[in-house]
């Protein structure tokens, strides 16, 4: 069976044709490295901006799509810590890879994701983001750009 890397594909993916089948299957690998969780942890630090632009110019609908996508960085972030090897996956069947108390507190987060509350389900996603980057290794924590998040999560904070 050859198997060949793809190649217009972003990420590492390895493409099997099984034996007596046409057709090709992709097989991902679901463990964020860490050079692309550091990624991920920048995309989140810059993203503030947009979320501080929308919730100061009252433009909720926009704010409240810009937590969610949040909220799924901090997925993978979260899922990265409990369970490494299928970190890409995010959300995605996050109740059986996480404790049970952090996935309640994901949950009280969504709840306040209404245009009435955002700002405070922001606030939320900050702290329960800030408590998981503490439980990172030190080799991931010493390659964020901390300076910059606390700045822009300062930011927010005095909001609302």
């Amino acid at each position: 069976m050859p198997i060949r890397q793809a190649r217009k594909c972003r990420r590492r993916i390895t493409a099997k044709r099984p034996q007596g089948c046409a057709g090709f299957r992709c097989y991902r690998v679901l463990a964020l490295s860490e050079a692309d969780l550091l990624n991920t942890i920048s995309e989140f630090t810059y993203t503030l901006v947009e979320i501080e632009a929308a919730l100061g110019r009252n433009d909720l609908s926009r704010g409240i799509q810009l937590f969610y996508y949040q909220y799924g960085t901090l997925a993978l972030v979260t899922r990265y810590v409990y369970d490494k090897k299928s970190s890409r996956l995010g959300n995605k069947g996050m109740f059986k890879a996480i404790p049970p108390e952090v996935y309640r507190e994901h949950l009280e987060i969504l709840e306040y994701a209404t245009p009435t509350n955002i700002v405070k389900a922001v606030h939320m996603l900050l702290r329960q983001f800030e408590k998981t980057l503490m439980l990172l290794p030190h080799t991931v924590q010493d390659g964020t750009n901390k300076r910059c998040y606390e700045v822009l999560s300062n930011r927010l904070y005095v909001l609302g």
